[in-house]
């Protein structure tokens, strides 16, 4: 189980909050050394609908349980459903902001080869920060 937590405004809900409450489902991508440009560039404030993809330049792999993609560079991917959503608003000023808890059930893992040992029960956490193969 995962437990991911958003905070906006009102009228300015972020794009993975609203992705998550439409369809229930989605990837979790460990982020290696060598992708922190491509993903801080998913950060920028874009208007909803531009491709994260495009916009980073990461690449996409097919998910099983899940319909949005694993992020290909990436060691280590969490395919995951929505189990609960608990949304909060300001209690000082209503209407000034929310926040929210995202519950999310795993329903499937990946681990690139030669990152785990061998019965893939254990990640080499030194091979983690890394993308080569």
């Amino acid at each position: 189980m995962f437990i991911v937590a958003f905070s906006s405004r009102p009228e300015r809900v972020k794009d993975t909050f609203r992705n998550l409450k439409e369809t229930g489902e989605c990837v979790i991508n460990a982020v290696s050394e060598n992708m922190i440009e491509a993903v801080n560039a998913t950060s920028i404030d874009a208007p909803y609908g531009v491709s994260e993809w495009d916009v980073s330049g990461l690449h996409e792999l097919p998910s099983t349980t899940v319909n949005p993609a694993r992020v290909a560079e990436s060691v280590f991917n969490i395919e995951g459903k929505v189990i609960d959503i608990k949304e909060f608003s300001d209690h000082q000023q209503p209407g000034m902001s929310i926040a929210a808890n995202v519950f999310i059930k795993a329903t499937r893992f990946w681990v690139k080869e030669g990152r785990a040992d061998p019965d893939y029960s254990h990640i080499d956490l030194d091979k983690l920060g890394s993308s080569a193969s």
